[in-house]
């Protein structure tokens, strides 16, 4: 635990710098992002990221990843909250203050270094989301999620049976560099399929009781 917190939380630290730079400048809060992959772990996860009005986008609409090393889309589960989740309380309470739910098309780039203190420092790949309609309560666990593109299901999975659990341990991570989950917050909750893409290419993700979100790729 001492060593996990000695590399985790400093890098967490410079993330949040950079966030607050971003709010800052102009960006609004929209909430957090879990990194659950082998490359940012640091401890048995999950690792934090951010997310800012910056990088939202609006579902069907237009982004370039031609500037990306190494272009992924992934399909997640995002849940908004109405009320601070207690990093005290226990996955009830989790589920507690979740308002809604919806499925998160989130765009990565995962070039760069494998260094996990610098993958979280720089935002755990992310460089964009669009959000799809919200559905009231907490996601159904095991619901099937799909990656499409140009119309064709390339990768399929599940959303993680334990959700409520993975959001309780980020509330714990972001006690500890005196932050948290807040109301009004959007939380996507790591990847659960994630394919190549391009430009050219229209990608889209559907979780099944959630909806489906896409987005133009040029």
């Amino acid at each position: 635990m001492a060593d996990r917190d000695a590399l985790l939380l400093p890098a967490l630290r410079e993330q949040l710098a950079l966030r607050q730079a971003a709010l800052d400048g102009g960006a609004t809060r929209v909430g957090w992002k879990l990194g659950l992959g082998d490359r940012e772990r640091i401890g048995p996860g999950p690792v934090v990221g951010h997310l800012t009005s910056r990088t939202v986008l609006t579902a069907g609409s237009g982004c370039s990843v031609a500037a990306y090393a190494v272009p992924r889309a992934d399909a997640e589960v995002a849940v908004r909250f109405t009320r601070p989740v207690d990093p005290d309380g226990g996955p009830d309470e989790v589920r507690a203050a979740a308002g809604a739910f919806t499925t998160a098309l989130e765009l990565c780039d995962l070039g760069g270094v494998d260094d996990p203190a610098a993958i979280v420092t720089a935002n755990l790949f992310h460089r964009a989301v669009a959000f799809g309609a919200w559905t009231p309560g907490f996601p159904r666990p095991a619901a099937r999620v799909a990656v499409t593109v140009d119309g064709l299901v390339l990768a399929q999975g599940c959303v993680h049976r334990d959700l409520d659990r993975l959001l309780l341990r980020a509330a714990w991570l972001l006690d500890a560099v005196d932050e948290r989950i807040d109301a009004g917050d959007i939380v996507i909750t790591g990847s659960v399929v994630q394919v190549a893409v391009r430009d050219g290419h229209r990608v889209g993700a559907h979780i099944d009781g959630c909806g489906a979100v896409s987005l133009d790729l040029g």
